[in-house]
């Protein structure tokens, strides 16, 4: 793997961390026909589009929380182990950010938009993520991509609703808005 110079060491070093724990043979572990990887550098590359939203010192915290964001769904990984590595702040994020469990996708984001709610950080997280999801879904030909592209557009509202609070991200909030307009 190539390493990106303009990160810092600690994020190409936990950036290769994240990929090497998300790429595996799993049918699950694929965005579309990828690598799971993809996803998370487009998590990444959208939190770096509107990364002056963030204080400077907090950068690289809010970086990892990026491209680690889906660690504790889907990896063995929990935040006790991030914490070790990457520190509390970024375990936080990830945490919040992650999925809890429910019997379908309308409780589990009823029980997850509340903790997301409460951090900035995590709501900025989250925005990266939706935003990466719902491009490639809307850009995917597959018919999973277009079942996928019309279930994020029809949960817009009520995400929209859930964590467009305390004027945030005004940007990023207006790109999700014209993703999911046809």
């Amino acid at each position: 793997m190539k390493l990106d110079l303009t990160y810092s060491e600690r994020i190409n070093k936990f950036k290769e961390f994240c990929f090497e724990k998300h790429n595996t043979p799993a049918e699950a572990q694929r965005y579309g026909n990828a690598p799971y990887s993809k996803h998370l550098q487009d998590v990444l590359d959208n939190g770096e589009r509107y990364i002056h939203y963030i204080a400077e010192d907090k950068r690289d915290i809010v970086r990892c929380a990026l491209v680690g964001h889906d660690l504790f769904e889907d990896t063995e990984l929990g935040p006790s182990d991030i914490e070790k590595t990457e520190g509390r702040e970024v375990a936080d994020i990830i945490l919040r950010v992650s999925n809890e469990r429910g019997w379908d996708r309308k409780e589990r984001n009823f029980k997850t938009y509340p903790k997301i709610w409460v951090s900035d950080f995590a709501i900025y997280v989250k925005l990266a993520d939706r935003m990466a999801n719902t491009r490639n879904s809307k850009n995917g030909t597959d018919e999973k991509a277009q079942r996928m592209y019309k279930i994020y557009c029809k949960e817009y509202p009520v995400f929209r609703y859930a964590l467009k609070v305390r004027n945030l991200y005004p940007d990023m909030w207006a790109e999700l808005d014209s993703l999911c307009k046809e």
